[in-house]
């Protein structure tokens, strides 16, 4: 299986190695051999941070320079500047991005924020445009860490509810304008990264160009409280997302296939954006014109991976998503109603291509868990050359929601959908899942299925899911079922069973899990303390209970490791909690208990923006020389709050 790691993507560190020699007592009540400290406890070896923490990316030009400006430069530097300066050089900025909320620039003009400058509590609210010909330039000048704007203050927006007092921590908002350009900024921790929120009804002609941005760890929660599953505060958490672009209405009339887009946001680019731990990576509402989403990840989305809603492009030059990647959808916390990677809301004229989406669902036996989804409305959408696989549910599903309404007495349907030669590959892990479709709701739907090949997790793996559909149950065709639906060109798809590649152990390795395996749960269990466990095919996830009880993991038995194979411990974990203690427990043989004086731990750094990894050397921990029957894992020792993310476990001669 080919496993897609966003740490990969990453810039890691250089070695931050530690004196060999350098030692510290474990909080289980390490001991030196030489002290006087009671009989029974163990010493460890500190801990090596090898690489992976997370390094902000730097500008790929100095954009003050290289970005075709043809109005006024202004510049901003929360280190060297004051509100009192001109702004128009680099030796006099301005300070505040309040100062840049409050001025009117105009068509042509450039604003650029300082390389290496954080701003901490601070915003932007844009509430000026530009046009096509000539968007506003939103950038960063100088050379090294691009700008980042974090933990943003909270300023009005009406797209959440009076609960919510309609404000909440944007880092940039566009108020009912467009004609920007957006380029190498670093937002996160906040509630909204990007957001278009036409609140005034106001035509947007003049597109968003959003290139080269890292968007990270956008909620709506204040905190990491698990609760009952799919429960979404009303929902109003699906709108907290990497970018919120909400153009136009987005729900029918109850006649209507497409809505009016008069006033829809016209053209829009967003380009080589990486966006991660965020409750929605991108949920984007009334686009017409023009669309390219392209070269972006998607990591770890909380509740949904992208969903495009009310969108409509000309025939002649349909909407493009090309080269994304969305992985591990819904693995955090999922919705009730359903989650998915991709979604197609009410669209017209979109070609997705040369995509992967993967990783989808979160251990519940919960609805869909699908890498992509066809909901409702959509006309002429094409899915080729994409690859689908590892998801909890099916591999794509086609619904058309019965709520919205009839025409002619039938349901308001798909028309023209076609997914051609891509790979599905090993969908469907939650018990019940069909491979390949899930078909829900659709009558009257039409399209191509050719092409692709879609190998299934076992050779008694339904393909189709076919159920609410009268069309199909009369011609003996429902539930799930080889058979694929009707009114569909169906031709030259290759059908098969997924054959995992066999794994081989580096020559260093005495055993190693990579969590893989999908939804195996003869691998490692949550044993207490946990919710929403899974093993996702791209790493283990583990959400606190919220409670005082430690949250604890634990291997299969029969590891079958021999006496003194193992010298070193090394975990690669993302840790979203305040914990600042990962502890390890032994059993030597069956018989044996999880003991502390067969335990050590190490120090981990809290909620982290990306995977780390940390290597112990366990050499002169005796119960680490004898065999090791079991492996029980506390990776957020006093944490009550949040979720970790294991993507690799080793033992290392």
């Amino acid at each position: 299986m080919r496993k897609t790691i966003f740490g990969k993507i990453v810039a890691v560190i250089s070695i931050l190695a530690l004196i060999s020699g350098c030692r510290n007592s474990s909080s289980a009540g390490g001991k030196n051999p030489d002290s006087n400290a009671s009989e029974g406890v163990v010493d460890m070896t500190l801990v090596t941070k090898i690489a992976g923490e997370y390094v902000p990316p730097e500008a790929t030009q100095d954009n003050s320079e290289k970005l075709p400006v043809t109005g006024t430069r202004y510049y901003v530097s929360h280190s060297q500047g004051s509100d009192d300066n001109d702004g128009l050089s680099p030796e006099t900025p301005w300070r505040t991005l309040r100062k840049v909320s409050s001025y009117a620039f105009q068509p042509g003009d450039g604003i650029f924020l300082k390389c290496g400058d954080v701003w901490e509590g601070d915003y932007v609210d844009l509430t000026v445009g530009g046009t096509r010909e000539k968007p506003i330039y939103f950038s960063s000048y100088g050379t090294g860490t691009r700008p980042w704007i974090r933990t943003s203050r909270r300023i009005s927006n009406d797209i959440f509810p009076e609960k919510f007092d309609k404000r909440l921590s944007v880092g940039i908002q566009l108020t009912s304008v467009s004609g920007w350009y957006i380029r190498d900024l670093i937002i996160t921790d906040c509630q909204l990264g990007i957001s278009v929120n036409n609140a005034h009804n106001k035509p947007m002609k003049g597109g968003l160009t959003i290139e080269y941005c890292d968007i990270r760890d956008i909620t709506a929660q204040q905190k990491w409280t698990p609760v009952a599953y799919g429960d979404n505060w009303d929902g109003y958490p699906y709108y907290a997302c990497g970018i919120s672009i909400w153009g136009a209405k987005s729900e029918p009339d109850s006649a209507l296939a497409h809505m009016s887009m008069e006033n829809a946001l016209e053209h829009l680019k967003i380009t080589n954006c990486t966006i991660a731990d965020c409750d929605t990576g991108a949920h984007i509402r009334g686009v017409t014109g023009s669309l390219l989403f392209a070269d972006c990840v998607i990591d770890n989305p909380h509740m949904e991976g992208v969903c495009l809603e009310t969108h409509s492009y000309p025939t002649s030059a349909p909407g493009v998503i090309d080269n994304i990647k969305i992985l591990g959808a819904s693995v955090q916390r999922g919705m009730w109603w359903g989650t998915t990677a991709m979604q197609f809301n009410i669209c017209k004229n979109i070609i997705c291509r040369n995509s992967e989406f993967a990783y989808t669902g979160n251990g519940h036996e919960n609805m869909d868990m699908t890498g992509g989804d066809f909901e409702g409305l959509d006309e002429n959408i094409t899915l080729e050359n994409c690859y689908i696989h590892d998801n909890g549910g099916s591999g794509w599903l086609i619904m058309t929601n019965p709520s919205w309404g009839f025409t002619g007495g039938k349901p308001v349907d798909h028309v023209n959908l076609r997914i051609l030669n891509c790979r599905f590959e090993n969908n469907g892990l939650a018990s019940g899942a069909a491979a390949f479709l899930r078909h829900a709701n659709n009558q009257y739907v039409n399209g191509m299925i050719v092409g692709n090949t879609i190998l299934k997790v076992s050779e008694d793996q339904p393909l189709n899911d076919i159920y609410e559909n009268q069309v199909c149950a009369d011609a003996g065709i429902s539930g799930l079922t080889e058979s694929f639906p009707l009114n569909y060109e169906v031709r030259d798809n290759v059908i098969g069973v997924y054959e995992a590649p066999k794994k081989s152990l580096a020559a260093d390795e005495v055993i190693r899990w990579d969590f893989d395996n999908g939804y195996d749960v003869t691998s490692w269990q949550a044993w207490t303390g946990v919710v929403s466990f899974c093993i996702t095919g791209q790493y283990m996830h583990g959400t606190l209970n919220g409670e005082a009880s430690e949250a604890t993991v634990q291997s299969p038995t029969k590891l079958g490791i021999s006496a003194g194979a193992v010298k070193r411990f090394e975990v690669k974990l993302k840790n979203k909690t305040d914990a600042s203690t990962f502890k390890v427990y032994i059993k030597n043989n069956e018989k044996d208990d999880f003991t502390e004086e067969k335990s050590f731990s190490f120090t981990i750094n809290q909620h982290t923006k990306s995977f780390e990894t940390y290597s112990v050397d366990v050499s002169d921990l005796d119960f680490m020389q004898q065999d090791i029957y079991q492996i029980r894992l506390m990776p957020c020792v006093e944490a009550k709050d949040g979720y970790f993310q294991i993507d690799s476990l080793r033992l290392l001669k």
